[in-house]
């Protein structure tokens, strides 16, 4: 039978390692230790006012129900900080109370607030704080779906709450600020993009830090490549607007070519203990039905299983209409840039470049861009 622990403290515990810190770690173990990756958001500074009890500050990013939230304080003065997780209008949250210091866990469930748990805590001090938000299933029962809240100050954690809850996130996750006791600021506020976390990652004997990475990530949807500069560039794709239009006099010359043999319009995505299934109608009008079945054993929702079906088939979409153009050299575009040209809009796959006499040309060769590739 489970066994429950109530009350469980544990302390001097490292940071979680992320996909972010994998990457980093793997790049830095092959000798490239300049790289760059993308936040889902990074706010310089914001100020949360109080007047003695808990205020929330609610932030308009929407995010994954796993997350990792970071950031820096000033001195603490009687200020008190935390963060809340939103599904809808209803949050959970975490975070030290300004005048005693404790570590609180309350929710606010149709505008009711509810503790959750109350502890003394000597870490509160200032400095660098992480918090992060998720979902955990560890077997294939439905009944045994865990949310679990940890906070870290300055690289050690301080508390972990989990409890056990009957339905999964929405999958549209909001972040709020917590102020308690007086006003104070927060600083250097991010989520780094690539914040889902590892549960391992490892090298062996002889291996490239290529392939032990490439075996770490596995169903993760991540990209990478060294850019111009000899920094690694690593992210995982997602909407943004396009950063060069090509008009048609631009163009020396230009081709389209299209390959449904990788096309699929319906996917069975199988998680770790679930599976969703997304049939897109349009494709299915267009090209026929074609079926496929896909694993990706970090998926531990229906919802997560079904979010991830709906992007496969999206970047199938998207590789299956190659476009191939010519033209005068535009320094600044790099992979995966969006362009917009006469016949849509694209996502640079490769660029080569010709230097013949006076005239410097790029040959770029591009997938289609479908919105919801991410």
């Amino acid at each position: 039978m489970p066994i429950k622990f109530d009350n469980n403290t544990q302390n001097k515990i490292g940071a979680p390692q992320t996909v972010e810190d994998s990457i980093r770690a793997y790049a830095n173990w092959s000798g490239i230790h300049d790289l760059s990756f993308d936040t889902a958001f990074h706010i310089g500074e914001q100020y949360v006012g109080t007047a003695g009890d808990w205020q929330v500050y609610k932030l308009s990013y929407v995010l994954q129900p796993e997350v990792l939230l970071k950031y820096r304080l000033d001195i603490r003065g009687g200020a008190g900080h935390g963060a809340a997780f939103y599904d809808g209008d209803d949050y959970i949250a975490i975070g030290f109370e300004g005048d005693t210091g404790f570590l609180v866990v309350f929710e606010v469930k149709s505008g009711v607030e509810k503790l959750l748990q109350r502890i003394e805590s000597e870490e509160s001090s200032d400095g660098e704080v992480m918090i992060s938000h998720r979902e955990m299933r560890f077997n294939e029962d439905q009944r045994y779906l865990w949310q679990v809240l940890t906070i870290w100050m300055n690289g050690l954690m301080v508390y972990t709450y989990t409890r056990k809850i009957t339905t999964p996130h929405s999958g549209a996750l909001q972040i709020g600020l917590l102020g308690h006791g007086v006003g104070r600021t927060f600083y250097d506020i991010q989520v780094p993009q690539l914040t889902d976390f590892m549960e391992w990652s490892s090298i062996d004997p002889g291996e490239t830090a290529t392939g032990g990475l490439s075996r770490a990530l596995e169903g993760r949807y991540v990209k990478y490549f060294i850019r111009y500069n000899g920094a690694l560039r690593a992210w995982r794709p997602s909407g943004k607007p396009s950063v060069y239009t090509f008009a048609l006099d631009d163009m020396q010359s230009k081709s389209l070519s299209f390959d449904k043999r990788g096309l699929y319009t319906h996917v069975r995505m199988l998680g770790a203990y679930q599976q969703s299934e997304y049939l897109d109608d349009l494709l299915v009008r267009k090209y026929g039905h074609r079926f496929i079945e896909v694993n990706n054993p970090y998926l531990m929702t229906p919802q997560a299983c079904l979010r991830e079906a709906r992007r496969e088939v999206a970047r199938m979409e998207s590789a299956a209409t190659s476009y191939s153009l010519t033209a005068s050299y535009v320094p600044r575009l790099e992979l995966e840039d969006r362009i917009t040209t006469p016949d849509g809009d694209w996502l640079i796959s490769s660029r080569e470049v010709q230097h013949e006499g006076p005239e410097i040309r790029q040959t770029i060769t591009a997938r289609k861009f479908v919105p919801g590739e991410v």
